[in-house]
């Protein structure tokens, strides 16, 4: 039998598969939910334990691992970290010699 709820914690946590993190808004736009209805249905697979809730977001569970505060910076703004390593990349030059101090964005600078 058909079930709605199943549908889209199925398509959610799919979406998830393929992107290992979502924004909720991110969500909403590729499912054809309203923002309500994703973070319902984010608190729901969250209580399964199948996925990590953060602010705005969500990060796919791996294998049970904790979801600390490391954790979920690495997964928030992953594509603007990127973003930001790459641009900070394009201005090293051969020769020069960087000292970079740890944190989620810096680990976009040297992948």
């Amino acid at each position: 039998m058909y079930n709605e709820s199943t549908y889209k914690y199925r398509e959610m946590m799919e979406y998830l598969r393929r992107h290992k993190t979502a924004k909720v808004s991110e969500l909403s736009s590729a499912l054809f939910l309203s923002e309500s209805t994703v973070r319902r249905a984010l608190l729901e697979l969250s209580k399964q334990g199948k996925l990590h809730r953060f602010h705005g977001g969500a990060a796919l569970a791996e294998g049970g691992e904790p979801f600390s505060l490391i954790t979920r910076e690495r997964v928030s703004h992953v594509k603007e970290k990127d973003a930001i390593g790459r641009l900070a990349a394009s201005f090293v030059q051969e020769g020069m010699t960087l000292l970079l101090m740890g944190g989620t964005t810096v680990r976009s600078v040297c992948p």
